[in-house]
């Protein structure tokens, strides 16, 4: 039996990292398996248009850039048109917007049943929440986007007026504009998480994460940008096979332009190795998630100690029920 794994706790900066792929390795197939049961359509869809998607565009883009390497400007205008890819396109984006939404849902309905039910799953819970919190998700992402856009817009507008100033203003204007860079992947990454998984409305969510990262977010930014460059490194192993495809065909062409053509079957081979490439990320999604969901609760713990207070209401009951016997 696999031991208890506390996520209502304070970690230090290299334990939320170690923690995070800890629960990902011993977690991430009972999730998986979970998230296949119960969105088998979507995820079909996702793969079957992403891989017509892929291989209609390396097919596009192969004659266009054959066209080129021959010289031929009116052949590659006329081979950059494919009606197929839109439509193809438009149905990739639906089952990737239904899926990815669903799955972000899962991955953090997953942790909080584990939470409840100390290290116990019920998939029943998982699925209710699911689909009781698709909608409101939602909601709370356009909220999201509608205050990065205002906050992105006012410093642009900010950064440009400083610039009118001079070097010295675009001095200035980097030094603002780079930290509430940072502040904004920071603020959007623990967002989803204080939303989530501290049960409070959309709107509430904005103060709350604000609160949390206050005294915090450099710490914070570290921790993420730790997972999201390991992740970064391990997703290049899924992608590495389409690199060489690709590599490789971009010597031969080189070397002798006019030979250049892409073969129905190179197409599929590119095809292939993107689907591949995007079940890597998906996977490798999940660890991001994992580590939001971690150090959300360490910020919580910092700033409100409910862990802490849990454990001592836990040892007052078994007290007063030990007196009691």
């Amino acid at each position: 039996m696999k031991k208890y794994f506390e996520f209502k706790k304070q970690r230090s900066f290299d334990n939320i990292v170690e923690s995070t792929f800890k629960f990902f390795r011993n977690h991430i197939k009972p999730m998986m398996l979970i998230v296949w049961k119960y969105n088998k359509i979507t995820l079909i869809g996702l793969v079957l248009s992403y891989f017509l998607y892929s291989y209609y565009s390396y097919n596009m883009l192969g004659n266009v850039w054959g066209a080129l390497l021959k010289q031929d400007t009116t052949e590659a205008l006329t081979k950059n048109t494919n009606p197929m890819v839109s439509v193809i396109n438009l149905v990739f984006l639906i089952f990737s917007f239904i899926f990815f939404t669903r799955f972000t849902l899962t991955v953090y309905a997953y942790i909080k049943s584990y939470i409840e039910h100390k290290g116990q799953i019920n998939e029943r819970e998982i699925m209710r929440y699911v689909s009781d919190k698709f909608w409101p998700f939602v909601g709370a992402s356009i909220l999201l986007g509608i205050l990065l856009f205002f906050v992105i817009l006012v410093a642009v507008l900010i950064f440009a007026g400083l610039s009118v100033a001079g070097s010295v203003g675009v001095v200035i204007g980097v030094l603002l504009f780079v930290p509430l860079f940072f502040y904004i992947l920071v603020f959007a990454n623990l967002f989803y998480s204080v939303y989530l998984l501290d049960n409070v409305q959309a709107g509430d969510t904005i103060s709350i994460t604000m609160k949390y990262l206050k005294n915090k977010f450099w710490f914070s930014f570290l921790v993420l940008a730790v997972i999201w460059i390991i992740i970064l490194m391990l997703g290049s192993v899924f992608q590495a096979p389409l690199f060489i495809v690709g590599l490789s065909k971009g010597l031969l062409a080189y070397k002798d332009p006019q030979s250049f053509d892409l073969s129905t079957t190179e197409n599929l081979v590119i095809a292939f190795f993107s689907v591949i490439s995007l079940a890597g990320q998906t996977i490798l999604k999940v660890l991001s998630l994992i580590g939001s969901a971690i150090l959300f609760f360490t910020l919580k713990e910092y700033h409100t100690n409910e862990g802490l207070l849990e454990k001592l209401d836990e040892i007052g009951n078994t007290d007063e029920e030990n007196t009691d016997i």
